[in-house]
């Protein structure tokens, strides 16, 4: 018994297993693209986890060249799923019965990139799967003595060092924690007066405590406001997001900024009712949403806001391009004074748009068939209105 039972780790492989993937890539474009739907460079962000899919698939886009000699021009990243016993949502099959490229077909699916460049990407790889049966071992369900001591009671020249051992209030899976069996070890057999380095024990300290609570309390209300703002710059509605799909289609590739291109697919993906606004955030900030400062916050919100008119933008240019889209591109130009400079303004407006303008222009136009005045004194009356909102909406913004 002082040895431990080892069966309480290595007994269950179903629920201690992942299968893992390795991924040699020959062109450059699945970078690019993984850019574009990150927001970030190779090797400058964290794993990228698709919550809902039936793995629970995670991505890890390493820093190239990853290995010593690794030829120019090829890449290598790595993956894996957790729930390999499942169907796939695009492959109809259990992880754990696919090819290489079978799971390369399951992650591309859910990276929603075009035909054309998941087939490209699908022809310049290799993807190698692993079965991994006791990857998560350490975590498995345990009772007191199924890990046994350091150094058992009464030994004198045997230790049990590394994730197995009991190490009281540390946590597996760290380098930490083989050192420090290691350290206690060598410091009990040979009777030194000296101990391991304290486990630092986050969970008692009032900081982290207060911080939780605050985290907690504000954090769902920090989603709700970064979702009603992306729902404000891109003018859909906040619940369904309807037309965001075929708006984000319709300006796909336009700007090579990898960030834009980012928000705009996981803007998209909130009309498919896969909307993931912390994934929204990742690209406003290189810095987890649930971290951030107020300041943190505030910038996130302007950098929204850009966002949402570099999105319009680009709406007007994809209909200078002939790009089907469900929104409107129009200029105003006005000139009331002429000692100022005419008012200019350009803007588009999205179909639910369209139709309150509309409705709204319909009653304008009521008002001043009224005044039974000349036309140039209704245009002239219309330029006048037109202007003072205009600044007043300056004002605003000021």
């Amino acid at each position: 018994p002082a040895f431990g039972n080892p069966a309480a780790f290595n007994g269950n492989v179903e629920e201690s297993s992942w299968i893992s993937f390795t991924v040699t890539v020959k062109d450059p474009l699945f970078l690019e693209l993984m850019e574009r739907f990150s927001g970030s460079a190779a090797g400058t962000g964290g794993l990228i986890t698709f919550k809902q899919s039936a793995w629970l698939l995670t991505l890890s886009i390493y820093h190239q060249p990853f290995f010593l000699g690794q030829p120019e021009g090829v890449a290598v990243w790595w993956g894996y799923g957790l729930f390999h016993d499942r169907a796939g949502d695009y492959v109809k099959k259990p992880l754990v019965e696919c090819t290489g490229a079978e799971i390369l077909e399951e992650v591309l699916g859910h990276l929603h990139f075009s035909g054309p460049d998941s087939a490209a990407v699908l022809a310049a790889s290799t993807c190698i799967p692993c079965a991994m049966p006791y990857i998560t071992s350490q975590f498995m369900k345990r009772k007191k003595g199924d890990r046994p001591l350091v150094v058992p009671t009464g030994s004198t020249n045997l230790a049990f060092i590394g994730q197995f051992a009991e190490q009281p209030e540390d946590v597996v899976f760290t380098v930490e924690y083989s050192i420090r069996c290691a350290m206690t070890a060598v410091y009990t057999l040979l009777k030194l007066d000296k101990a391991p380095p304290p486990v630092y024990e986050g969970l008692h300290s009032p900081k982290v405590i207060v911080d939780a609570i605050r985290t907690l309390h504000r954090y769902p209300k920090l989603l709700a406001q970064l979702q009603g703002a992306l729902a404000k710059a891109l003018a859909v509605d906040p619940n369904t997001f309807l037309g965001a799909q075929e708006r984000a289609a319709s300006i796909k590739d336009l700007t090579n900024d990898y960030a834009f291109e980012g928000f705009a697919m996981r803007a998209a993906a909130f009309e498919r009712g896969e909307g993931d606004i912390e994934g929204v955030a990742s690209v406003l900030l290189h810095k987890p949403a649930h971290g951030w400062s107020d300041r943190d916050r505030e910038q996130a919100l302007l950098e929204m806001a850009r966002f949402g008119r570099q999105f319009r933008e680009l709406e007007a240019l994809a209909v200078v391009r002939d790009r089907r889209s469900n929104t409107e591109a129009l200029a105003l130009v006005i000139g009331v004074d002429p000692r100022t400079p005419p008012l200019l303004r350009s803007f588009v407006l999205t179909e639910p748009e369209k139709v309150d303008a509309a409705m709204l222009a319909e009653k304008v136009l009521k008002t001043l068939r009224k005044s039974n005045g000349l036309d140039r004194v209704q245009m002239a009356a219309l330029a006048r209105a037109v202007a003072s909102l205009a600044a007043d909406q300056d004002m605003e913004a000021a």
